[in-house]
């Protein structure tokens, strides 16, 4: 009997040491937890509630799109309608200014397309959503080819964004089926799909490309002289 006393002690006192805290450990506290962004958003505080990196060159925030002295700075606490997120603002300045490259994303079609003519979409990373409902996603491009803007956040000049944009062109231009959109750097892993191509016209296509974009920033055209068409 006694051969098991060592065991026996040994499971209590395993038991034991598992309900001990240590007081000492400091408790890592998120400093985030104690800040309320919308203080000064409210009244006369013309404060927007975005994040900005101090110094930084972007101030993404939620505007209203609603004018008046307190929307100076885009965004009202009292107001409930969100017109998008733009990139610059100013806070307590009194007079509205910026607000500049306004997006809203969307899981759907939605009315303001049709109801603003000033508002273009772009469909930057979302091949393996779009590429899921072909005959839908077609269907809305050819219902606002004049507001599709192609846009992407990887120059063409770099040798791992070729695949990406080989990839943009298989999915607008062709009608091939079940191919995926590339993985730069193993993020998706295997909770990827495949997609389909839409096989765009070619007059939707060139407004896709650039005579859209051309639309919104003429003075590309300079720039882009050489390779228009």
């Amino acid at each position: 009997m006694t051969k098991y006393i060592p065991f026996v002690a040994l499971y209590y006192l395993l038991i034991a040491s598992c309900g001990r805290s240590d007081k000492n450990t400091p408790v890592r506290e998120r400093l985030t937890d104690f800040v309320d962004p919308f203080i000064g958003t409210a009244y006369h505080g013309h404060t927007y509630p975005g994040a900005a990196y101090p110094f930084g060159q972007i101030q993404l925030s939620p505007d209203n799109g609603t004018q008046g002295w307190d929307w100076c700075s885009g965004y009202h606490y009292s107001d409930s309608v969100l017109a998008g997120f733009s990139h610059l603002h100013l806070s307590g300045t009194g007079i509205g200014d910026l607000a500049d490259i306004s997006f809203l994303p969307v899981a759907s079609e939605v009315i303001f397309i049709d109801e603003n003519k000033n508002v273009y979409i772009d469909f930057s990373a979302r091949l393996d959503e779009l590429g899921r409902q072909p005959y839908s996603t077609r269907e809305f491009f050819i219902k606002h080819q004049d507001r599709i803007i192609f846009g992407a956040d990887m120059p063409p000049n770099l040798d791992c964004s070729a695949e990406m944009y080989r990839t943009y062109f298989r999915f607008l231009e062709t009608f091939d089926e079940s191919f995926y959109s590339p993985d730069y750097d193993g993020t998706f892993d295997r909770s990827r799909w495949p997609i389909c191509g839409i096989g765009l016209p070619k007059e939707i296509l060139k407004k896709v490309y650039y005579e859209n974009i051309l639309k919104v920033i003429p003075s590309l055209k300079v720039d882009l002289k050489e390779y228009l068409p």
